[in-house]
């Protein structure tokens, strides 16, 4: 999903309820992720770039992908 779209909106919150899901069936060893696009961030190497002004809805899922484990 390209973060211009309105659909990205929904990455989080749909990776939080695939996570709960699986908690709740007993499989919290397993870990909910999402691809992510090379243009996502600016700057080389990518270890030092910076989300662009369109990756806005990645902040928070990698906040919650670093929580999480």
């Amino acid at each position: 999903v390209n973060g211009s779209d309105p659909l990205a909106q929904n990455i989080l919150p749909a990776m939080q309820n695939m996570n709960a899901a699986l908690s709740m069936t007993g499989f919290e060893q397993i870990k909910v992720s999402t691809a992510v696009q090379s243009g996502v961030t600016t700057g080389y190497p990518p270890s030092h770039g910076t989300f662009s002004t369109e990756s806005a809805h990645m902040p928070p899922i990698a906040l919650y992908l670093a929580k999480t484990g």
